[in-house]
């Protein structure tokens, strides 16, 4: 049994000054972006599928022992290909550094 890592491109709200709402991509009032895109990661278990912390070496549901290899999915509902998903990534965590 191992961990599985689940990453995922969301949108992540950056600090503005002026009020906007929830689905709003860019500010009304000035037209800068209020939304950036992140990664986000999860760790499951593979046995039991449980959401468990990246440092557990057992699992806390099933108790399954974590051994070997972490194996990565990416959760995007199908819209990009693992290629497609890499360069999106690798173009936040750029942008980020």
């Amino acid at each position: 049994m191992n961990k599985i890592k689940l990453e995922n491109i969301v949108q992540k709200s950056v600090a503005h000054e002026h009020k906007y709402n929830a689905l709003d991509l860019y500010c009304p009032e000035c037209g800068q972006a209020v939304k950036q895109n992140a990664i986000a990661t999860t760790y499951v278990c593979s046995g039991c599928r449980h959401i468990v912390l990246e440092t557990d070496k057992y699992c806390r549901f099933c108790g399954g022992s974590f051994e070997g290899d972490i194996t990565t999915e990416h959760h995007i509902a199908g819209r990009l290909s693992d290629d497609e998903f890499q360069a999106v990534k690798t173009a936040i965590e750029n942008k980020t550094k």
